[in-house]
C-alpha cells in the first residue's frame, strides 16, 4: 500500500486538507482534498473532528502549515 501524506493548512476562515499518496517510483497522486469552513460557532477543533471522521485521513503522515501571525518570533 502506498504511503499517504496529509497536508493541512490552518487559516482563520477554514481548514484546508489534501491527501497525497506516494507510490512506486516516487509518483504522487492527490487522492482527496477538503475545505472545511470555520465560522463563529465552529472552531479548529470541530473542523478537525469533521475531517478525521473520514477514515482516509486517519492513517497518514501529516505536514502542517500555520500562519506566521500565530507565532512570536524573537532574535537570539
Amino acid at each position: 500500500m502506498p504511503d499517504a501524506i496529509l497536508g493541512l493548512d490552518l487559516r482563520p476562515d477554514a481548514v484546508h486538507a489534501v491527501l497525497v499518496t506516494t507510490g512506486f517510483k516516487g509518483r504522487r497522486q492527490v487522492v482527496q482534498a477538503r475545505t472545511i469552513p470555520i465560522t463563529e460557532e465552529t472552531g479548529y477543533a470541530e473542523a478537525l473532528e469533521t475531517l478525521f471522521a473520514e477514515p482516509a485521513f486517519l492513517k497518514s503522515s501529516c505536514v502542517l502549515s500555520l500562519p506566521a501571525e500565530a507565532f512570536h518570533f524573537r532574535s537570539v
